[in-house]
């Protein structure tokens, strides 16, 4: 990776970035998400501890992008330790919605609670 013709510095200094956000990824899955102790005993039980923590990371970093690019704020600016709290204070009262007006309520939440 010496040779300046193969490998620029700005796509050095891109990978470093990308590295970086890789690291707080999983200080996220570490520390926000309590991913820091595994409880399950057998290893095909620890795979399936460690899909579920990677899964609900996934979902709401989903729900950070969808509200991010619906009111034009960019979805790494979110907290995710917020975004967690803020759903869990927000699945009471979607489950006491019909279902015919989830969306508009949905859409009504992420403005409320991500957009500042």
């Amino acid at each position: 990776m010496l040779d300046k013709t193969t490998y620029s510095t700005l796509e050095i200094v891109g990978l470093y970035g990308q590295r970086w956000d890789v690291e707080l990824d999983l200080r996220h899955l570490k520390t926000t998400l309590g991913m820091d102790v595994l409880r399950c005993k057998t290893p095909s039980m620890i795979r399936k501890e460690i899909y579920v923590y990677l899964l609900a990371y996934n979902l709401l970093r989903g729900l950070m992008w969808s509200a991010g690019t619906t009111y034009a704020t960019p979805p790494l600016r979110l907290s995710l330790q917020g975004t967690r709290h803020h759903l869990n204070n927000f699945i009471p009262e979607l489950c006491l919605t019909s279902n015919r007006l989830n969306l508009n309520f949905c859409r009504e939440g992420l403005k409320r609670l991500f957009i500042k």
